[in-house]
């Protein structure tokens, strides 16, 4: 069975592209595509080397054996599957494209709005994309451009892909049953076009997850790996009153993140981010790091502070875990409140290693590189170190002999013992940005087409 589909043009060959590609990851399989021509052909093969996807498409002669289903295709697409190269905003550009080439007198705008749309944001150059633009170098405007503004068009449905902030404009033709559940804003007319263009090009300040030192070193971690752009503004300000600055600058002050990257604002925030994602992101170190020797140290914590009943240890075995079992001459030292984030990047940094559970400075430890040993009890570790380096216990007993062992002393580990940590899966660059494809493996109906209705 092969598949075809009516239109051969850059939009429609993008949304089933992705449709195909959501379906050979839902069954695992590659599914076969038709081209209609060796121009397309070459289109699909492009699309394909563009796109991060696990689905794979083997291509067919043609004809095919079978019309791509409606749904799937348009009104109930997932989310598109993210470009290779992701987008940054790091330029002052607008992408720009008002010709979109099918039923273009319903879609586009009227030729006496063409200026007024490519001229509202001084400051910024707006860069038209698509003809005569490669596709190549449409997608790396895309990808530096602040924004995307455009009528219904093939390049509209690049953007989903890139993950540029974009905006619609709808005129005589409904614009919601051709873009599924990408994410867009929908402008009804060239005056709401211009209004929320200027919106979206006002500054993006965020705020942190919560109020907790964790929750603010992954907030600026995620801030700094780049995918936010250049510089992030990060509020200092919490739930309107609470003031975590001070935090924020000592956090600051001991990673080795580049200046001006992270700034810490007085304005309130106007954005957030899906928390999960913080806690994937691969940390950026600290300026002062770990390095192997005599230290005749252990740091410890075992205090976390959210959901403390699942994850810190009970009574009998914190009392076991601060009890006299380090070989004679090492001392145990406790990180965190009161000391300040430099003093437990220096104890961590002259430590042979950190035992604690999900907690603040655990995460602290990852940046600095001390080996270290965390107790999972009723919540998962992976959910909040993912791709970190670190020891799982499932014990305090366990935590002690895995220690000492490290420490020349080899101790008999429990029969209770935790097996070792599945190896994390990479983190899918879509998953970093919080844009794209985030229901990949969800179950798609290729059977009978449903509509969803359109917007009000």
């Amino acid at each position: 069975m092969s598949y075809g589909w009516f239109g051969v043009g850059l939009g429609d060959t993008w949304a089933t592209v992705n449709a195909l590609l959501h379906e050979s990851v839902r069954t695992g399989t590659s599914v076969a595509v038709a081209p209609e021509s060796p121009d397309h052909r070459a289109l699909i093969e492009k699309i394909l080397a563009l796109l991060d996807s696990p689905g794979s498409l083997q291509l067919t002669p043609w004809p095919p054996t079978q019309e791509v289903p409606w749904a799937p295709r348009w009104t109930d697409s997932a989310p598109y599957f993210p470009t290779k190269q992701r987008w940054r905003g790091d330029k002052p550009w607008v992408a720009v494209q008002f010709d979109g080439r099918s039923s273009s007198w319903l879609k586009n705008p009227p030729p006496a709005d063409l200026e007024r749309l490519q001229s509202w944001a001084p400051g910024y150059e707006f860069k038209p994309v698509g003809a005569p633009l490669t596709l190549d170098e449409t997608v790396d405007t895309l990808i530096h451009a602040r924004l995307f503004l455009g009528s219904c068009s093939g390049c509209s449905h690049v953007a989903h892909s890139v993950g540029i902030p974009t905006v619609i404009i709808e005129y005589d033709m409904p614009i919601t049953p051709w873009h599924g559940r990408n994410r867009y804003q929908l402008a009804r007319g060239t005056d709401h076009a211009i209004l929320l263009g200027r919106k979206a090009l006002m500054p993006r300040i965020y705020r942190a997850h919560h109020s907790h030192f964790g929750d603010i070193f992954v907030t600026i971690q995620l801030l700094a790996s780049g995918h936010y752009g250049d510089p992030v503004l990060l509020s200092r300000w919490q739930n309107g009153t609470e003031d975590l600055g001070p935090l924020m600058h000592a956090i600051l002050d001991v990673l080795d993140i580049p200046a001006g990257r992270v700034v810490i604002v007085d304005e309130r925030p106007t954005d957030g981010f899906e928390a999960s994602l913080a806690w994937r992101v691969p940390f950026m170190p600290t300026k002062r790091r770990w390095r192997p020797g005599p230290h005749k140290r252990i740091a410890v914590q075992f205090d976390g502070r959210s959901v403390a009943e699942l994850k810190n240890p009970p009574p009998d075995q914190l009392a076991e875990l601060m009890g006299d079992w380090l070989p004679a001459g090492y001392t145990m030292t406790t990180i965190g409140l009161p000391r300040t984030v430099q003093e437990d990047v220096d104890i961590l940094a002259t430590s042979n290693a950190f035992i604690g559970c999900d907690s603040g400075m655990s995460h602290l430890c990852h940046s600095v590189g001390t080996p270290c040993f965390l107790l999972e009890y009723r919540m998962p570790l992976e959910l909040t170190h993912s791709g970190k380096a670190y020891t799982r216990c499932g014990s305090a007993a366990e935590a002690i002999a895995r220690v000492r062992t490290l420490l020349g002393q080899p101790t008999a580990l429990p029969a209770s013992a935790a097996p070792p940590p599945p190896k994390p899966a990479p983190l899918p660059q879509n998953e970093v940005t919080g844009v794209g494809a985030q229901k990949d493996l969800e179950r798609i109906a290729w059977t009978k087409p449903r509509l969803r209705k359109t917007r009000a």
